[in-house]
């Protein structure tokens, strides 16, 4: 896990390698299968999108985040069309560089010593908190095309909430996942 760690660390995946480009379109159709299989509870005020549980692999390898934010492109076109396409995928994009950063940061100052065990988790934490935070965005969209009603806190509040409950147990998920498949490849 500590291969992003590099000073390059935001620099474009070689996607002239097969490869990188067969395993990102693997977890970005993934995102979107795991999306609509949830289909009455994906979209909303209360979003329990269990393809949230892939944000969690753009920590092992930069490519999936640019994978999720495709996909989260496709998927945002089934409900709210062309606002929550771009809205929706610059937050993706943006909130996952983010929380790549502050948990290489939080790793760096407070577990530098510690387990990969121990800074998988912190990532993991700081992944799952950026990202619950980051529905801000979502909420303010929602208020603006005129789907939350009952107001931006309202819908924030909702966002967050599903959020945080839906990250936090695909953090388990993922973790055990990531014990079995290689995702740093």
């Amino acid at each position: 896990m500590n291969n992003h760690l590099k000073p390059s660390w935001l620099s474009w995946p070689n996607w002239k390698d097969s490869r990188e480009l067969t395993r990102a379109g693997l977890v970005a159709g993934l995102y979107i299968v795991l999306t609509f299989l949830t289909l009455p509870y994906s979209f909303g005020l209360i979003q329990f999108r269990l393809a949230e549980t892939l944000n969690f692999t753009s920590l092992y390898n930069k490519r999936y985040v640019y994978a999720l934010t495709l996909g989260v492109f496709i998927v945002n076109a089934y409900q709210y069309g062309p606002v929550d396409m771009i809205v929706g995928s610059l937050q993706t994009l943006l909130f996952l560089w983010l929380a790549r950063w502050i948990g290489d940061l939080v790793v760096a100052f407070f577990a530098k010593g510690a387990s990969t065990k121990i800074q998988t988790i912190i990532r993991y934490a700081v992944l799952t908190l950026v990202f619950s935070l980051s529905m801000f965005v979502i909420a303010l969209e929602m208020v603006v095309v005129g789907v939350a009603e009952a107001g931006f806190w309202a819908a924030y509040t909702q966002l967050f909430t599903s959020e945080l409950v839906m990250l936090t147990l695909g953090s388990v998920i993922m973790y055990y996942v990531s014990q079995r498949v290689d995702l740093e490849r």
